[in-house]
């Protein structure tokens, strides 16, 4: 399925699954590996098969993805968009890998600063994001916090 995203072009796009699911994922996989290679049985291959195949299971249906581009941020769970935030009003957008900066009129709120002239449609800039954990959770503040 292809998402209708408004916006030229995708500036940042970012994947997020937590780590303690990898963490759990990656125990049962490998529980599930060493089981199937030590048992004498006709499913101890598809154990082994199941295995490798589990974390892959796992990404498209407890992923959350963020597609930023030069007119709106986009959140998407399940293969569904979630949330929307506009932020082509006037609005400037850069990405780095250590920043995201969306450049307009405003006054700053802690990390996140928020800006435009309609708070209804708010414009936001987050600065000095330095792992991509915590620029989920800024970009997480922004949209569902505000």
């Amino acid at each position: 399925m292809k998402l209708k995203v408004r916006g030229k072009r995708v500036v940042w796009r970012h994947n997020y699954t937590p780590r303690w699911l990898w963490i759990i994922i990656l125990i049962v996989s490998w529980n599930l590996i060493i089981f199937g290679m030590f048992i004498e049985h006709p499913l101890s291959y598809t154990l082994i098969v199941l295995a490798v195949l589990l974390p892959l299971l796992f990404l498209r249906f407890l992923t959350t993805t963020y597609i930023v581009t030069d007119k709106e941020i986009v959140v998407v769970k399940r293969g569904k968009i979630v949330n929307r935030l506009d932020i082509s009003r006037g609005a400037s957008f850069r990405a780095t890998s250590e920043k995201i900066y969306i450049f307009s009129f405003g006054q700053p709120v802690g990390n996140i600063e928020v800006y435009g002239k309609d708070p209804a449609k708010p414009i936001l800039i987050i600065k000095n994001v330095r792992s991509p954990r915590e620029r989920v959770k800024y970009l997480n503040e922004a949209i569902y916090g505000l």
